[in-house]
């Protein structure tokens, strides 16, 4: 998966245009379960491939939430934080909420796109 925005601590391999393989990675997990997914201190994020950049920035929370569009996953939504007592179940459903928000907004930029296109043709 291409990432295409990024924002807060700054990771060298998570930069924008960066590919990133999401096969075993906590991203991953959360694509196969079809949910939100979060680790908190008390697991080690270390164990999760690709983490490591992450733990060496201070990390030790990490949530995250696929951004779907009429059922197919057209990104992923990453947020992690330095407190390692992880996410509380209100921050979770938030967390769902967002992100289908951002996939509800981006559903409209793809359907906006292509009727202008068809205007254009």
């Amino acid at each position: 998966m291409e990432i295409l925005y990024v924002d807060g601590v700054y990771l060298s391999d998570r930069d924008v245009g960066f590919g990133h393989q999401l096969n075993g990675t906590l991203a991953g997990s959360m694509i196969e379960n079809g949910r939100v997914v979060a680790i908190d201190g008390g697991t080690s994020i270390a164990d999760w491939p690709g983490m490591d950049e992450l733990t060496a920035a201070g990390l030790r929370s990490v949530l995250v939430a696929s951004l779907m569009i009429e059922g197919e996953l057209v990104g992923v939504m990453m947020m992690a934080k330095k407190n390692p007592a992880g996410f509380a179940a209100r921050e979770l459903a938030l967390a769902g909420q967002v992100a289908s928000q951002i996939s509800g907004s981006v559903a409209a930029e793809i359907r906006r796109d292509g009727m202008y296109r068809q205007l254009a043709a």
